[in-house]
């Protein structure tokens, strides 16, 4: 009789590669905002990430750096100092512009306060890090795009986006020199946090480069808020879209706070829409301090991911550009109630993968993934990584070649949330498997004599398409394998029946469930170890889970080969 092997777990359909750690930081904020791009990859396949470490480590590594990947994110260096200073405390925002890299590097940490060690030199810089040709990136010198022009006056969160005729847009908020009374404006009391300088309203601003980055345009003011803000300015075919909320809680739930500006590319260049409100369908409906987000466009839209203001759960909306609007939204996750809680969006191929920090239990977090193509909301969830330990802020590129074969997650993991911590990346595949084996750590045990078989579930979401034939390739002689049925449509389920004579012996071959369709062949590989029966009717082995895969393991083609 065949003994089905059994699978520990709910399998994961996307498989985590490699874990590293990339550097200490200072807590869980060190990719902050979550809005910002912190990680680009280039065409090369380097990656450069913008960490901030805050005090950890020595001089010139402390305050905002670049750190580099030449491995496909495996393994992370040391780079160049950005900002070495951890009291003037730069976050930056990366944008791959051609060869070259487009840099904004500005304030951002808890507190906004006006500061005489800071002020006035609280300025928003533009920096463009040009290739050599070679393998490095040379550089070009610091641009003030937002300068004081007055005492009080500061900026922070600074962005940019490139627009479809190439022109350079930066934007950033303008913290105002006085704060808001609320014996004057009741509203004030709204602010989350006066002593943090959330009570100070802001202006929000951008600028314009026609030059590459070499001058930029003088500000123009497109809207102001009561309270500290946050938001993301991001190009989408020939429109712009900027998008922004404040600390207020949408005035304590009484009216949308979240609005938006836009502009197409044809317009005079200091032409923007009037602001609006971002998301009518429900007024108390908001972005979690306006940055609680991440957002990627392709050329007819925004794929927009936050979390909102009211209980603190992640959302996807999606802006049309035809529309000039947002549509409805669609839970993506049921956490809630969680600071660190935040979104990580990439587009490939068409495709966006969306992942997020979602805690749990006090102390525990669990790495969580969703491809829209497949479905969003809890039950959509596929579990990459569970740690015990606090997840800040997370990181992703903003897109991914169709070349990339692994995705790198960086976020920050620490033993508490207001403690120190360690960069961390998690290279996931790029690709769903292209089948999921009922195998405990992709082990097969087939006892001498003996049969077991093997449950085959093929993905709908694979590089395969249509009918799908099946072969075992790499078992020793002797191990007799066969697939009922032989023949299935994507999206189905097939059996591999092992079965080892008596005289085979014992030993651990490299095996593979080859798949072919008429878009290509796809192997999926495992370990079968032959071994003496037992005497309980054999079947698979059990072992302890790797404590960061879980008990399930998806296995996911690595080695593709195209049909000719």
């Amino acid at each position: 009789m065949a003994v089905v092997a059994a699978l520990a777990a709910e399998a994961s359909p996307a498989q985590l590669l490699t874990q590293s750690k990339i550097a200490p930081v200072g807590g869980g904020n060190a990719l902050s905002t979550p809005a910002a791009r912190h990680i680009v990859r280039m065409d090369s396949g380097t990656y450069l990430l913008a960490l901030q470490r805050d005090e950890a480590g020595t001089a010139p590594q402390t305050g905002l750096g670049l750190y580099r990947s030449d491995d496909d994110g495996q393994s992370w260096s040391f780079y160049a100092s950005i900002n070495p200073s951890p009291t003037d405390r730069h976050t930056a925002d990366l944008v791959k512009l051609g060869s070259d890299v487009a840099m904004v590097g500005s304030f951002d940490a808890p507190s906004i306060l006006p500061d005489t060690r800071l002020d006035p030199g609280r300025k928003v810089y533009f920096q463009r890090w040009r290739s050599n040709g070679a393998s490095d990136f040379i550089p070009d010198a610091r641009v003030a795009v937002f300068a004081p022009s007055i005492t009080g006056v500061a900026y922070h969160r600074g962005e940019l986006a490139v627009d479809s005729l190439g022109r350079i847009w930066v934007q950033a908020f303008k913290r105002g020199s006085t704060a808001c009374n609320p014996a004057i404006d009741p509203r004030c009391s709204l602010c989350d946090t006066p002593g943090n300088g959330d009570n100070y309203k802001n202006d929000v601003v951008v600028s314009m480069s026609t030059d590459g980055g070499r001058t930029f345009s003088r500000e123009q003011v497109l809207g102001s808020t009561l309270c500290r803000a946050g938001g993301r300015l991001i190009s989408a075919g020939s429109k712009l879209l900027l998008i922004w909320n404040d600390y207020s809680g949408n005035e304590n739930g009484t009216r949308i706070v979240t609005r938006f500006v836009k502009r197409d590319a044809a317009d005079p260049t200091g032409t923007w829409s009037a602001p609006q409100n971002a998301f009518p369908d429900e007024p108390v409906d908001g972005i979690y301090h306006g940055a609680a987000l991440s957002a990627v466009a392709d050329g007819a839209g925004v794929h927009l991911v936050y979390k909102d203001q009211n209980k603190m759960r992640l959302w996807y909306r999606r802006f049309e550009v035809a529309t000039g609007a947002f549509g409805s939204k669609v839970q993506v996750d049921d956490s809630a109630q969680d600071w660190a809680l935040q979104p990580a969006a990439t587009l490939r191929q068409g495709e966006l993968s969306i992942l997020a920090n979602h805690l749990l239990a006090p102390g525990r977090y669990e790495t969580r993934m969703w491809r829209l193509s497949t479905g969003l909301g809890p039950a959509n969830a596929t579990s990459i990584a569970t740690e015990d330990a606090f997840h800040g802020y997370p990181a992703v590129p903003e897109s991914l070649p169709a070349t990339a074969r692994s995705l790198p997650y960086v976020y920050s993991r620490a033993a508490t949330s207001d403690g120190a911590a360690d960069e961390i990346v998690l290279r996931v595949a790029a690709d769903p498997p292209a089948a999921v084996l009922s195998l405990e750590e992709g082990r097969a045990v087939l006892p001498q004599g003996r049969t077991i078989a093997v449950h085959v579930q093929t993905t709908p979401a694979s590089v395969l398409s249509g009918t799908i034939q099946f072969e075992l390739t790499g078992q020793p002689a002797g191990v007799h394998a066969s697939f009922d049925p032989p023949q299935i449509e994507t999206g189905a389920a097939t059996t591999l029946t092992l079965t080892a004579e008596q005289g085979v012996p014992p030993g651990s071959s490299s095996c593979a469930v080859a798949m072919t369709a008429a878009t290509g062949r796809v192997e999926v590989p495992f370990n079968l170890e032959v071994v003496p029966p037992s005497g309980d009717g054999g079947g698979c082995a059990s072992a302890a889970p790797h404590p960061l895969i879980g008990l399930g393991l998806a296995l996911l083609a690595m080695r593709r080969k195209r049909r000719p």
